[in-house]
């Protein structure tokens, strides 16, 4: 299957331009093949590793489990990211299906500030969140929108080294907004209109040096818009950045 598709993708690109869209497709075709075939394996060595560490194959020793933790950090992070090409393949092609429950905005981010407690401690930074005294209950698709806050959350806390992340929740009678701003290294003027398109990286990276895919901010968009909100960004190199998105009090 890859062997055609690559040799299609071959022939599209000798062809003019008209063939520009077919080749677009084809490249969506194959990085769905390609996650697709990844995750199988991934779960595989993810349970694998579960199953050693709990014991199921025998005592381990306290070095043996920092490397298998290790592991698991990485193989949970690869398989972040196969399901990021997956959905926004899924959603540049009209494939892609929410499955809504009505749930409280405040305390999903009030759990995901929790999840992100132990990194920004280690990066001695504040994360900080100004939630309202009542509930925002929406209509959305749960997992698909911690997933929306956890991609923005993690962008913040990778490219600021000190100071503080803030998220804010605003209601009015039609919309919900979420703020969510940082005092990071921030983002050049040309980078954005740019940064929520598919594989968009800009040259930023943090100390470490580590740096993604360029998918997450694509996904942010498609899945924001699919629930009938929209999200944009405010920033300024040195200054830090805004993150805005907004989504319908009913959808």
């Amino acid at each position: 299957m890859r062997k055609k598709l690559i040799k299609k993708i071959r022939r599209v690109t000798n062809s003019n331009i008209s063939g520009y869209k077919e080749l677009d497709r084809l490249k969506d075709e194959f990085i769905s093949i390609i996650s697709h075939e990844l995750h199988t394996p991934m779960a595989v060595i993810r349970e694998g590793v579960a199953l050693v560490v709990e014991g199921a194959a025998g005592t381990i020793n306290e070095r043996q489990r920092e490397i298998l933790a290790t592991v698991k950090k990485n193989t949970l992070r690869l398989s972040a990211v196969i399901n990021n090409l997956l959905d926004v393949s899924r959603l540049h092609a009209n494939k892609f299906y929410l499955h809504k429950s009505e749930f409280d905005l405040v305390e999903l981010l009030k759990q995901t500030v929790d999840s992100f407690k132990d990194t920004v401690e280690q990066k001695k930074i504040m994360l900080t969140f100004l939630p309202a005294y009542f509930p925002m209950m929406v209509h959305a698709d749960k997992e698909r929108l911690n997933r929306v806050i956890n991609n923005i959350l993690d962008n913040a806390i990778k490219f600021t080294e000190k100071g503080y992340i803030k998220i804010i929740l605003e209601k009015n009678k039609n919309q919900i907004k979420c703020i969510i701003e940082d005092t990071g290294i921030g983002l050049p003027q040309k980078a954005l209109t740019e940064i929520f398109g598919r594989f968009r990286q800009f040259g930023l990276r943090q100390k470490s040096g580590e740096k993604g895919v360029g998918l997450g901010l694509s996904f942010v968009k498609g899945i924001v818009e699919l629930h009938g909100g929209n999200v944009r960004v405010e920033s300024r190199q040195g200054k830090g950045t805004r993150f805005i998105f907004t989504l319908p009090t009913k959808s």
